[in-house]
């Protein structure tokens, strides 16, 4: 697993150290792109293999690696303009979609885009979670799912906000709600950090599956 530091979002899986690294360089500028930003030159982060026995690394539920420089993360105010620019994607993307195509899967398997915006919206909550184990799940107040998920980035990023100082540097193993891996560690770098790597991850597959979302018309 690799990702730019200076690029929130930026993040590749690959086989091998070699392989993620060539993505990594494929893909930079397409990500620096989304963001209105200039590719960086560097570094790199590649954590050691990321083992999952239950499942791809990759899959939603498995595993991801914490980075050494999760330690010293670049704070809530550097990372959330990329967070909600990458919502914002998300949103107009999905808006290419007639509203009664939204229940609609795009193929075998795929969620419909009111289910991604429910996971989407879960998700959120669910990285705070990681390094609170007492937080309350936000109500919903019966918004419609891209609703619920665009009113829950604000609790997020105040979540993050007004995180204690001295509980940054701690490393949590969730028991609530874990991933397949039960001993995934956590702290507040790798937390933050997986909030614009996660929207990331579904704008990419939103725009992979908008043919098959708008094919559903046919």
């Amino acid at each position: 697993m690799a990702h730019a530091p200076s690029l929130p979002g930026a993040c590749w899986l690959d086989l091998d150290e070699t392989a993620c690294l060539k993505r990594a360089a494929d893909e930079m500028g397409r990500h620096a792109a989304r963001l209105g930003r200039a590719p960086p030159a560097g570094p790199y982060v590649v954590a050691g293999r990321v083992l999952n026995t239950t499942g791809v690394v990759g899959e939603s539920g498995s595993p991801m690696a914490r980075f050494s420089c999760d330690a010293s993360p670049p704070g809530v105010a550097a990372v959330w303009p990329a967070v909600e620019r990458l919502a914002r994607l998300i949103v107009e993307t999905a808006r290419g979609v007639p509203a009664g195509l939204r229940a609609t899967r795009p193929r075998e398997g795929g969620r419909s885009l009111d289910e991604v915006f429910v996971h989407l919206g879960n998700c959120v909550w669910w990285y705070c979670s990681r390094i609170d184990e007492g937080l309350s799940e936000w109500p919903d107040a019966w918004l419609a799912p891209e609703d619920r998920f665009l009113a829950f980035l604000p609790l997020s990023r105040n979540f993050y906000g007004n995180y204690p100082e001295e509980r940054k540097g701690l490393v949590h193993v969730p028991a609530r709600y874990p991933t397949s891996d039960r001993a995934e560690d956590w702290n507040y770098g790798k937390s933050l950090r997986r909030q614009a790597e996660h929207l990331a991850e579904h704008l990419s597959y939103l725009e992979h599956d908008l043919d098959g979302y708008l094919g559903a018309r046919i």
